[in-house]
């Protein structure tokens, strides 16, 4: 692996216009599948409410990005424009080191660390699964269910601190 395939990566994504793998497109989807993934972007507001919750003003405008740009990038008439893709992927990528690196080292327990990895395991499974799609409701059904899960656990792991207290530690459930 050369220390160009980052940058190059990222370039195509930038450029390319068509799938050659057969996977979904911007161009297959209906104005109600458009409608049904943009509505599952709003998840992403939980995160936003959360850290608001916490008076933490950074990572709720930081989630409300990511909120508009996968709006815009997974179900809008404008998800042409491949800075918005490129957009999307970094600012979502932002809000996830935001939200999980500082509660995973070095303070957080190993509870709290496995926590975290079972989430972003079964977080990140529905967005392979998604990008693996060829038929257009796979895509919107597992792309929504990405959000919904990320979502969720970017928001528990905000509502709940670091050292392992806090909504499910109290409740007796870890």
């Amino acid at each position: 692996m050369s220390v160009l395939d980052f940058p190059r990566q990222q370039l195509a994504l930038l450029f390319a216009r068509e799938s050659k793998t057969g996977k979904v497109t911007r161009r297959h989807k209906s104005t109600l599948q458009k409608a049904v993934v943009s509505a599952s972007s709003l998840c992403y507001l939980i995160p936003c409410v959360a850290y608001l919750q916490r008076d933490d003003s950074v990572g709720a405008s930081l989630f409300l990005l990511v909120t508009i740009f996968s709006a815009l990038a997974d179900g809008s008439w404008f998800e042409d424009v491949p800075i918005l893709q490129l957009i999307d992927k970094w600012t979502a990528t932002a809000g996830g080191l935001y939200a999980v690196l500082p509660k995973l080292w070095p303070w957080a327990t190993a509870s709290v660390m496995l926590q975290f990895l079972v989430a972003t395991f079964f977080s990140v499974v529905w967005l392979v699964l998604a990008r693996r799609a060829t038929e257009t409701w796979n895509w919107v059904a597992l792309q929504s269910l990405w959000h919904l899960f990320s979502a969720c656990a970017v928001a528990r792991g905000t509502w709940c601190q670091a050292d392992g207290t806090g909504c499910l530690h109290d409740a007796g459930l870890f």
